[in-house]
């Protein structure tokens, strides 16, 4: 499994030190949590056994990412400062600041040392998160408009500022994607924006991402069903009360494609958008801060709409006594038509409390006995699984 293999090489660098050339070994402090590379490109390098593999297709065809060979490149005109290799200059890579950091992870780059990028990675985005240096981002851009560059080493850059997850490192992502579909970092591009809105470092979800997402849903750069999916994956991840506003306008069809193509193709755009919407929302809203807009959503749905059974399902999905109880007060003033999604919506929750409430409201009068029996239903199957139970128990 990749994420355990992961943690073994990561806990066996912490313990032993990075090798490099003999003279640094860098003292490695990180917190729990700081970082997860499953699912990156560094996590996929990894995986590959660090091995470094040639004549592979120019273009890559899959998500697996393979790295070819480094092109000879000298980068000491880019570096902002030259990493001594000498004991007496040496410092801890955990003391050293973010300008320090990005001239080690390039000349990790050019001695082809992949291994200790990963580690580098989370230091480098957590001093970038805390202290912003313009110049890296700009170094960074230059990289990757850099033609002698391999496609392979510009994917670790996006892979970088997926983690660093700030609004300078999304807006860099963004414009990646005026190089259009057809750029090979497309592939990496969508991975990192997809990526992007599940970064909670700090604990937090950082809806200061978005109003760039909002942007680029609203007026694509790239108006195609991958690049919808990634921003709108990446917006319901992030659960901004605003940004959550805006599916639920593309669910019930009010945003529409600004029209930079014909009209045939805008509304193509407009329905990719509509379905899109919908099965983010259903899937990747976890955010609490999103529960009233999508409690005023459901107040003004009409039965059968579209937002009458999504907004149920998002509320779900943030697995909140708050959110169980505005699904429960739903059923409870339902019409037997929405029966059918009873089930679906109950079966997302986990919480112990908010299976509590569900628990509860099924003694509870209901408008229409169909919706009741179906909640009855899944209760009972609650009661039957002796883990849940027991779970419900001990709460």
């Amino acid at each position: 499994m990749l994420l355990n293999r992961t943690n073994f090489i990561v806990i066996f660098f912490l313990f032993v030190g990075i090798p490099n050339d003999g003279n640094f070994i860098p003292e490695i402090s990180l917190s729990p949590n700081s970082f997860n590379i499953e699912n990156t490109t560094a996590g996929i390098l990894l995986e590959n056994n660090l091995n470094l593999i040639e004549d592979i297709p120019d273009t890559v065809k899959s998500k697996e990412i393979i790295l070819t060979h480094k092109p000879e490149i000298d980068y000491s005109h880019r570096s902002q400062e030259t990493i001594q290799s000498n004991p007496a200059n040496r410092l801890a890579l955990t003391n050293r600041n973010a300008l320090q950091l990005w001239s080690y992870w390039k000349l990790l780059l050019e001695q082809s040392e992949l291994h200790q990028i990963p580690i580098v990675n989370a230091l480098l985005a957590e001093k970038l998160r805390k202290h912003p240096q313009p110049e890296i981002y700009q170094n960074i851009g230059e990289l990757l408009q850099d033609n002698d560059l391999s496609i392979e080493f510009k994917a670790l850059l996006l892979d970088l500022l997926a983690q660093i997850a700030t609004p300078s490192a999304l807006a860099q992502l963004i414009d990646i994607a005026d190089l259009g579909s057809n750029s090979p970092l497309y592939a990496f591009l969508l991975q990192a924006l997809s990526r992007i809105g599940d970064n909670r470092w700090n604990g937090l979800f950082h809806e200061e991402l978005s109003p760039m997402l909002q942007a680029a849903w609203s007026d694509p750069p790239i108006a195609d069903e991958n690049f919808l999916n990634a921003v709108g994956t990446a917006l319901a991840n992030i659960g901004a009360p605003s940004g959550i506003e805006q599916l639920l306008d593309s669910v019930a069809g009010k945003d529409f494609y600004p029209g930079h193509l014909n009209a045939e193709k805008d509304k193509e755009i407009d329905r990719i958008k509509q379905q899109v919407a919908y099965d983010t929302l259903s899937d990747e809203v976890h955010n609490p801060s999103a529960i009233h807009v999508l409690i005023d959503c459901l107040s003004q749905a009409e039965l059968g709409s579209p937002e009458s059974e999504i907004c149920p399902l998002a509320l779900a999905g943030i697995n909140t006594p708050q959110a169980t109880s505005a699904i429960i007060d739903d059923f409870r003033k339902a019409s037997s038509g929405k029966k059918t999604h009873v089930k679906v919506t109950l079966d997302k929750i986990s919480d112990p409390d908010s299976l509590k409430l569900v628990v509860s409201a099924s003694s509870m009068p209901f408008n229409s006995p169909d919706v009741k029996k179906e909640v009855s239903d899944f209760v009972t199957d609650l009661a039957a699984d002796a883990g849940i139970a027991s779970s419900l128990s001990d709460h």
